[in-house]
């Protein structure tokens, strides 16, 4: 017979997620259940410090980061998580949550030597598939030298050296990043059943026993925000992609004035 159930290890397991604490003995780091200490909630400017084993105490020790005025709760900061995972492990979001990130995974179509090119540009520039946006910043320079990679084609390379994070590669090539980053924003954006609209209104309506259907809207909301953010930002690409497209010209001209003199210092001679 077993020691125990799988419904009992399911709730055995939550108990741990949930009221686990990451103290630190010596130089490791343990994360054990400490009963008492685990009632602290969470802020991510909290006034005590992550909790150490004080040896000679024989105790666990918070320490003060600052001054807690009398009768103020004294908050512990769980760590850098974001919304979906405070809500998965503790069942609650911070209104605004500097922690919050958006997932993309990125990988260039397998067009045989043309896609493993690609794959190996990516490698070679310290770029990999998985991506995250954040509010701040909003499309990375990592992000945007990702999908420009992503989508390069052979007639690029005769452009001479590529700089992905230093600027457009080509007109075509930050044409179609721009395309792909507007088309993935707004589809990603579309696969929400609601609009931040929505959202806000559906707040207003919400009693405060609803604390956890308000935690999954305040989580969404920050998602959306994250994606909205991103999407405000690539008519700036635009804006370079132009003074790139002038610039280009320009140079063409230079080069092209370059060579008429050169021809006439032959005619000449």
């Amino acid at each position: 017979e077993e020691a125990f159930s799988w419904p009992e290890f399911q709730w055995a397991r939550a108990v741990f997620d949930t009221r686990c604490i990451t103290v630190k003995i010596g130089r490791k780091e343990v994360t054990c259940l400490v009963p008492v200490a685990d009632m602290c909630n969470h802020h991510e400017n909290a006034q005590i410090s992550k909790p150490s084993f004080d040896a000679e105490l024989g105790a666990l020790v918070f320490r003060s980061l600052g001054q807690v005025p009398s009768g103020n709760q004294i908050f512990l900061n769980y760590g850098p998580l974001d919304n979906l995972e405070l809500l998965t492990y503790y069942g609650f979001c911070a209104d605004s949550n500097s922690n919050d990130v958006f997932g993309i995974e990125l990988e260039p179509e397998d067009d045989g030597e043309l896609g493993q090119a690609r794959r190996a540009m990516l490698e070679h520039s310290g770029l990999g598939s998985e991506n995250y946006l954040r509010l701040e910043p909003g499309l990375s320079r990592k992000l945007i030298a990702t999908v420009r990679l992503c989508l390069f084609r052979r007639s690029d390379l005769e452009l001479g050296q590529i700089a992905p994070e230093g600027g457009p590669i080509s007109a075509s090539n930050e044409e179609s990043a721009i395309h792909t980053l507007e088309s993935t924003m707004h589809a990603l954006l579309e696969s929400f059943p609601t609009t931040m609209e929505e959202d806000e209104e559906a707040l207003k309506s919400m009693e405060d026993s609803d604390a956890v259907k308000k935690a999954a809207v305040i989580c969404r909301m920050g998602l959306k925000r994250i994606l909205l953010q991103a999407q405000s930002e690539i008519p700036a690409m635009r804006v370079t992609l132009d003074q790139f497209i002038l610039d280009q010209g320009q140079a063409n001209k230079r080069k092209g004035s370059e060579g008429t003199d050169e021809n006439v210092k032959k005619l000449k001679m």
